[in-house]
C-alpha cells in the first residue's frame, strides 16, 4: 500500500521555475563545486553519464577510485520517497543481492541536498556490454535475480511513493500528456491508440495484485 497514491500530474511538475532552469543547465562544470566539496573532483571535469530524467556524472578521485553523482530533477521526488530506495537498496545488498552501493556524505546520510537539488553518490561499477540476445542461461539467471529482488522488496510497504498501475500511471498520465499538445502531430492519432490498448489490456490483468516496492525502470 502507498499512501502517496496517484499524484502524477504533481509528481511531473517541474518544481519553481529558476531551480527548473538551474537543473535543465547542469553540467560537467556546473556540478563541479559540488563535486569539490565532496571531495571527488580530481582536476578534470566530471563526465556526463547522459541521464534524460536526472542529472548523473561520473568522477575520478584524487585516489583514482571512480564515483558517481546522481542529482535528482526538482519537484519529483520528495526526500522520504528518495530514502525510501536507498533503504530498498541496503535491503537488497544485506540479502546478498548485487547492487550498486551509496556512500554516506559528509552529514553521515547517503541523500544530500545541494542547492534546492537532492543528490546521491554512488559506487562506480564497470559493466560488459552484450554483443546480442540473451541465450536461455542467461535469461534464466536473470529471472532467478528478478525473484531475489521481489522476495526481498514484499518485506515492507513503500510509503511515499505512488503506485505504479493502470488508472495513475497510465490514464492519468496520457491525459497529461493529451493535454499537454506534448505528442507531434503525425504520431499523436496511432501513439494515443497504441497506449489505450495496452492500458485496457492491462487493467484486468493487474485487478488485485499486490503493490511491492520495486524500481518503475525495471
Amino acid at each position: 500500500m502507498a499512501t502517496a497514491m496517484n499524484r502524477w500530474e504533481q509528481h511531473w511538475s517541474a518544481g519553481p521555475a529558476e531551480l527548473a532552469q538551474r537543473f535543465a543547465r547542469l553540467g560537467p562544470r556546473g556540478v563541479r563545486p559540488l563535486a569539490e566539496r565532496l571531495g571527488l573532483a580530481a582536476g578534470e571535469l566530471p563526465q556526463s553519464l547522459g541521464s534524460v530524467e536526472n542529472r548523473v556524472f561520473s568522477f575520478t578521485t584524487d585516489r583514482g577510485e571512480r564515483r558517481v553523482l546522481k542529482l535528482y530533477r526538482p519537484g519529483r521526488w520528495c526526500a522520504e520517497a528518495l530514502r525510501e530506495e536507498l533503504q530498498l537498496l541496503e535491503e537488497l545488498r544485506t540479502a546478498g543481492v548485487p547492487v550498486v552501493q551509496p556512500l554516506a556524505g559528509p552529514e553521515g546520510e547517503a541523500l544530500g541536498t545541494w542547492e534546492g537539488m537532492h543528490f546521491v553518490v554512488f559506487v562506480h561499477v564497470p559493466t560488459l556490454a552484450t554483443s546480442g540476445p540473451l541465450g536461455e542461461a542467461e535469461l534464466r539467471e536473470l529471472g532467478r535475480l528478478a525473484a531475489r529482488m521481489h522476495l526481498v522488496s514484499a518485506r515492507a510497504p513503500a510509503v511515499h511513493r505512488m503506485d505504479l498501475e493502470p488508472r495513475g500511471y497510465g490514464l492519468d498520465n496520457l491525459a497529461y500528456l493529451e493535454r499537454g499538445a506534448l505528442i507531434p502531430a503525425e504520431l499523436r492519432p496511432e501513439y494515443l491508440a497504441v497506449a489505450r490498448a495496452i492500458i485496457a489490456a492491462s487493467l484486468p490483468r493487474l485487478e488485485g495484485v499486490p503493490f511491492i516496492r520495486v524500481h518503475g525502470d525495471f
